[in-house]
């Protein structure tokens, strides 16, 4: 999924990972309109890395192999071929979720998650 105008983030546990050129637009976007956010904007940044990132271990210890992740302003996608059995797709989905559900903390602990609450309009 690499082009030229995506941002390679070098190689995590193996798999390729790019910035998708979006993400960069959207940063400035929050950078110029609201820069108290930013801390924020970066902090779901990480979540969403480490979302695809449980997506593509799941997936790897089932033997699936993984292409690359692509991370967009507001989530990701992991290209991975999972095998189609039950058990797979299940641990596939739970790891990435445990994962999110454990940095939900995140955002109320940077002191401005009712700010960025405000900025996607649902405050």
């Amino acid at each position: 999924m690499s082009s030229k105008l995506n941002v390679p983030l070098g190689r995590w546990f193996g798999i390729p990972v790019f910035l998708h050129w979006s993400w960069m637009v959207m940063f400035l976007l929050v950078l110029i309109t609201s820069p108290a956010i930013v801390p924020l904007y970066i902090a779901l940044f990480v979540l969403v890395l480490l979302h695809e990132l449980g997506h593509c271990l799941a997936a790897r210890s089932f033997g699936a192999p993984t292409r690359d992740i692509m991370l967009w302003p507001f989530g990701g996608i992991a290209s991975v071929d999972m095998p189609v059995q039950p058990k797979a797709e299940l641990c596939g989905a739970g790891w990435s979720s445990s994962k999110r559900c454990s940095g939900a903390g995140v955002f109320p602990a940077t002191g401005t998650g009712l700010q960025f609450l405000e900025f996607v309009g649902l405050l």
